[in-house]
């Protein structure tokens, strides 16, 4: 489990402005990671949000889960091919 780190936190407010008060209702204030005990692929990773000021609760605002991950598999060499749009040079 993780915290923002309060200079990094600070640090990215000053980049933001006026718009650092709006970005902060959306960022978690703590991510919670699960791994898979034996390769350690992170299976679960969850975003978190404290309910109110006054509680030391929190909820999940996102959560992501990997399920059927296959490691060193073979894929069709045109499987990440980047295509360019039309009128986009």
């Amino acid at each position: 489990q993780g915290v923002w780190d309060p200079d990094a936190l600070k640090e990215l407010q000053a980049k933001l402005g006026a718009a650092a008060q709006q970005l902060t209702m959306f960022l978690p204030e703590r991510v919670r990671i699960y791994f898979e005990s034996d390769s350690l692929f992170p299976v679960r990773i969850l975003y978190l949000k404290r309910t109110s000021p006054e509680k030391k609760t929190y909820k999940a605002v996102l959560s992501l889960e990997f399920h059927d991950v296959e490691f060193d598999s073979m894929l069709p060499p045109d499987t990440f091919t980047y295509r360019v749009p039309a009128g986009v040079q």
